[in-house]
């Protein structure tokens, strides 16, 4: 009789404590989950940076160009968020805020310009799909060898996770 009463206690604590845990488990499981991700894309993107840019596209013929663009360099990574349909583009400054505003196209329509590019002008023109930023305002025409050089910022995918500010520290590091 002892015995069924020892079990008779001890089973709902063995049930309770088998699917007591299942949070936990989850939330290991998304974590690494999201560490793969992150790092596929991190390998991707400095994949897509070796190759040499290529002829440039008239913004006319790029067709719709909005998307997230980044960029690895020696000094960290670089987005921007680019918006053809209204000439608008966000990007986190060197201060992590924000910076956002209209770009405008030159009359080459090769290229367009963002007036305050981490504090400075720049030129920017489409290339095989990806954007680049030109290292100086040389004008695009089809009389020039129209091969671009520069830095080339790759399109994210869809499913590419992409911050829209630097995470506080002590924060979750997801995006949101």
């Amino acid at each position: 009789m002892r015995k069924y009463l020892i079990l008779t206690a001890a089973a709902p604590l063995a049930l309770l404590a088998a699917c007591g845990d299942s949070d936990a488990d989850e939330t290991a499981m998304a974590d690494d989950t999201a560490a793969a991700d992150t790092m596929a894309n991190d390998n991707a993107m400095a994949a897509d940076t070796t190759a040499e840019a290529g002829p440039a596209t008239t913004l006319a013929d790029a067709g719709d160009y909005s998307g997230v663009y980044s960029y690895t360099g020696a000094d960290g990574d670089t987005a921007v968020r680019i918006n053809s349909a209204d000439m608008t583009y966000d990007y986190v400054g060197p201060d992590n805020q924000v910076q956002t505003g209209k770009y405008t196209t030159t009359p080459d329509g090769y290229r367009f310009k963002i007036d305050n590019w981490y504090g400075s002008p720049t030129w920017f023109t489409v290339s095989n799909g990806q954007l680049v930023r030109l290292n100086e305002d040389m004008e695009l025409n089809t009389e020039n060898s129209m091969t671009v050089t520069g830095d080339r910022y790759t399109r994210a995918t869809e499913g590419d996770a992409v911050f829209s500010r630097f995470p506080e520290p002590g924060s979750p590091v997801a995006p949101e």
